[in-house]
């Protein structure tokens, strides 16, 4: 996760717990090594959210990471989020699913779409990746000076997916989320 350097210097802030005790620009998710395909039913949703900075679930690898974004300024201003793959290898992002959650309350579930039409039971209904190499791209519209959101990214080998399959194995996956006060000068 990384904050644009000129909203950063506008006072947008990142933290891996909510008393904001040690800021930043940028946060790191502790990667997941040799991790085999599970199923939505499986994650531990709630002690993820519930877990400031990384959580690791005794019972299954999966990445689970929760923040906060902070604005310190003193304007109010949109700020873009954008989640991105950097690199992908043995097309690893046709098998994921990433669950995004806001505020404790805001639920999105995002994949890549299926090579062949699939019914999946027990699990929410999924939004698509923006692009091949974009998985969401949205604007937080009126970002208050003082208002604290609170974000948990899980991402995991959906093991229902018809595109997780042998041929996966081994692959990697390197993502980045960025945030930038829209209409800055630095915008990627």
């Amino acid at each position: 996760m990384a904050i644009s350097e000129e909203s950063f210097q506008r006072g947008i802030i990142l933290s891996d717990d909510k008393d904001f005790t040690a800021p930043s620009s940028r946060l790191s998710a502790d990667p997941i090594i040799d991790a085999l395909d599970i199923t939505y039913s499986w994650i531990n949703i709630e002690e993820a959210m519930n877990t400031d900075g990384n959580y690791n679930d005794p019972l299954h690898e999966y990445l689970a990471y929760t923040f906060y974004l902070k604005n310190t300024g003193n304007e109010t201003v949109p700020v873009r989020m954008t989640l991105d793959i950097r690199s992908v290898h043995l097309g690893l992002d046709s098998a994921i699913r990433i669950l995004f959650i806001e505020n404790d309350t805001i639920f999105t579930m995002y994949q890549k779409p299926d090579e062949e039409e699939t019914e999946y039971f027990n699990m929410p209904e999924a939004e698509y990746f923006v692009s091949d190499t974009r998985v969401l791209d949205e604007v937080i519209r009126n970002f208050r000076p003082g208002q604290v959101n609170k974000y948990t990214f899980l991402l995991w080998l959906e093991g229902e997916d018809p595109d997780c399959t042998n041929d996966v194995q081994g692959g990697r996956i390197k993502l980045q989320m960025n945030f930038k006060i829209e209409g800055g000068q630095d915008l990627s």
